[in-house]
């Protein structure tokens, strides 16, 4: 594979190895701060990439979306510190990886499966590395952060089910393991009434591609061995799942219930043999990143990511999860409607409702307007009722109408007896 139109002065070949990576020669990059220290402007390769915002800060770097001399809105992850040959063989590790995914998942349905690499660019001077890629404009933390819990028994095993979809297409090509799988790792877009997801973040990955003179393996991070367990296929989408389960309000309890039956497999089969195939230094890099990899037993889904989707789908399209008349809207993505006459947005959950009502009570409760003729407000509820009809009264305790008993009318009293 020619690296050389991504940035990369070299060709990819079966005996390439992470180790000659350090030696690869990448086009110069450089940016400029303002006074703040923010980003204002990236220049790879001699082209121009003015920055409009800051997209997000990670251990090793910061990512921001810039503007292409062609108008195309791109995002350009700058990664500090590249002070070593490990270090910028880590770096340009990710690169060639997303790249490699992103030309063998290309010409798939709603491929390619991760962003499009546009340009990579190093600074030797201060050791800054830059990879240039497509702007991918959601993650699926902000997407089940924005829904209750029954929004969410349809969302999250929808998109658990295409990032399984995903990852089973490496699985058959390219034997691929993410191992950093969670929610601001996985990126959507919005796609007519379809998401298109796609994975992110690819410094903790490994990959080995099949070929007739050998497999070249590429594998990335500090974190890890590089060993045979950086390709256990079953830990793709534990870090993921176990996140969304450690969140009760993200999910009905039904749906949490069924989630955690399907999740049996302990860990230590899967984590490079936890008890005694790891040294404890690494023992304890694993937890940092896995953090629930201290416990005996260990959340993680059990088999194929084809075998995910298939329970996924199972839970998606059973009841009493099958919502197909519920629709869900992709928060930011539609510009915002009015609210119909009679209605108010409610500040919380952004949703129309009704004036008076009892959801419109919640954030506004001392505006009251008049309840409609021929109702009355309930004490308690605050809600209108219709009034009692005439000759009946309303029951505090039981709040029917009952017929109303009228007081026995005492005689008159006997004129007072006339005075001698």
């Amino acid at each position: 594979m020619d690296l050389r139109p991504y940035g990369i002065d070299e060709t990819l070949v079966e005996t390439s190895k992470q180790a000659d990576f350090s030696t690869y020669s990448l086009r110069p990059g450089k940016h400029y701060e303002d006074s703040t220290k923010t980003v204002r402007l990236v220049i790879l390769d001699g082209v121009r990439y003015p920055v409009s915002e800051n997209l997000g800060s990670g251990t090793f770097g910061t990512t921001y979306k810039a503007r292409a001399p062609d108008g195309t809105e791109v995002v350009i992850k700058i990664v500090k510190s590249l002070t070593t040959d490990k270090k910028k063989a880590n770096f340009i590790s990710e690169c060639i990886m997303q790249i490699v995914m992103a030309e063998a998942s290309k010409a798939e349905t709603d491929g390619p499966y991760v962003p499009t690499v546009y340009k990579i660019g190093f600074n030797s001077t201060y050791h800054f590395g830059y990879l240039c890629s497509e702007l991918m404009r959601n993650t699926l933390n902000g997407l089940i952060k924005s829904y209750g819990p029954a929004e969410n028994d349809v969302v999250i095993p929808d998109a658990l089910q295409k990032i399984s979809r995903v990852l089973s297409f490496f699985y058959d090509k390219l034997k691929f393991n993410h191992r950093d799988m969670k929610t601001d790792n996985i990126m959507y877009v919005r796609k007519g009434a379809d998401r298109i997801f796609k994975l992110i973040d690819f410094g903790y990955s490994c990959l080995t591609l099949p070929t007739k003179a050998g497999p070249i393996q590429i594998r990335g991070g500090d974190y890890f061995e590089e060993t045979s367990t950086c390709f256990k296929q079953d830990r793709d989408l534990s870090q993921l799942l176990y996140a969304i389960l450690q969140s009760p309000r993200l999910l009905s309890s039904e749906l949490q219930k069924r989630f955690s039956e399907m999740l049996l497999a302990n860990v230590k089969r899967h984590t490079c043999r936890m008890v005694d195939g790891c040294p404890k230094d690494k023992l304890k890099k694993w937890e940092d990143v896995y953090d629930f990899l201290d416990r005996k037993n260990v959340h993680v889904p059990f088999g194929s990511p084809a075998r995910v989707q298939e329970q996924m789908t199972q839970f998606v399209t059973g009841r009493p999860f099958d919502r197909a008349n519920l629709k869900i809207k992709v928060k930011g993505t539609a510009k915002p409607k009015p609210c119909p006459p009679g209605t108010t947005k409610h500040p919380r959950t952004g949703r129309c409702v009704k004036d008076g009502g009892i959801a419109w009570l919640s954030f506004n409760p001392f505006g009251e307007i008049p309840c409609p003729e021929g109702k009355e407000r309930n004490p308690l509820t605050r809600r209108c009722i219709k009034k009692c009809p005439p000759g009946t009264r309303r029951v505090e305790g039981t709040r029917r109408c009952v017929k109303q008993k009228l007081n026995p009318v005492e005689p008159p009293s006997p004129p007072p007896a006339p005075l001698p």
